[in-house]
């Protein structure tokens, strides 16, 4: 099988859009302010988000617990009830991240912009999930965003209560934290494939774990409705392109948690 997975993407309108929405930048920038005043170590102050920015949110959040209901691992639903974030209204930044660090040793730290994929991995390594404030623009709802606070509350909170999942992440962190710059590469590939986009066999069909494809309505519904999948494989996934910013019509499965735990872990610990 050749090794290339098709993908699909905003468009080029649509990323016009969100560069000549004068308010959206504006308000991208007051929220940057906001994580740039932040302390590690101190409680993260309550953000005021806007009325438009919260129905956005509760918008979002119906459709997403919809598809969720029939796309979703049952695993990865049950730790989002336990999180609380996938309810109407912004949850506060400071009790999400008081709950992971309670029941994961994750907490959350906010930052400006999307961090560095060697600066996001290593982080996580030290039971940091770096966040960005920002929402995604409203003509972007469906699509992939791995830089917004939907991405961080309803993708990889849950994901990092899973102790399974949990520890997967950490040790993506601990191998990037000393690989070189290929080395870096690949293990941004696996975990975009695993960790991001990936899914997991519950009662024979896939059912989705993967941070980005459990918050992209519109890639979520190519999985449920035309699920062209491949078995985990961490060499073929290590060579395949690292796009964070566009949705997959391919996804890799794994045929239980404990395999895909066992097969990355193994991988990882070759680098």
């Amino acid at each position: 099988m050749e090794p290339t997975t098709p993908q699909r993407g905003t468009t080029p309108s649509h990323d016009l859009d969100v560069r000549n929405d004068a308010d959206y930048q504006a308000r991208r920038a007051e929220l940057d302010a906001i994580a740039a005043g932040f302390h590690p170590g101190r409680p993260i102050e309550p953000i005021g988000y806007h009325e438009a920015e919260q129905a956005l949110w509760n918008d979002l959040c119906a459709t997403l617990r919809t598809l969720h209901g029939h796309l979703a691992h049952p695993e990865i639903r049950h730790y989002a009830r336990e999180l609380g974030t996938g309810v109407d209204g912004l949850p506060p930044l400071a009790a999400v991240s008081a709950k992971l660090a309670a029941d994961s040793s994750f907490r959350i730290e906010p930052v400006v912009g999307p961090p560095k994929p060697r600066a996001l991995l290593t982080a996580l390594s030290e039971g940091r999930l770096l966040v960005s404030l920002r929402l995604r623009h409203p003509t972007q709802l469906s699509e992939p965003d791995e830089s917004d606070l939907v991405h961080a509350l309803l993708g990889q909170g849950p994901a990092l209560l899973h102790p399974e999942l949990g520890d997967l992440y950490r040790r993506f962190g601990v191998a990037a934290r000393n690989a070189d710059r290929r080395g870096l590469l690949a293990i941004r590939r696996v975990f975009s494939c695993v960790l991001e986009h990936g899914a997991v066999e519950f009662d024979g069909t896939p059912r989705a774990i993967g941070a980005t494809l459990l918050t992209s309505p519109g890639e979520l519904r190519r999985f449920g409705s035309e699920p062209r999948t491949m078995p985990i494989d961490c060499e073929v996934m290590a060579e395949l392109p690292c796009e964070t910013t566009r949705s997959r019509d391919r996804w890799f499965v794994a045929r239980d948690l404990e395999s895909l735990r066992r097969d990355v872990e193994a991988w990882l610990a070759r680098r």
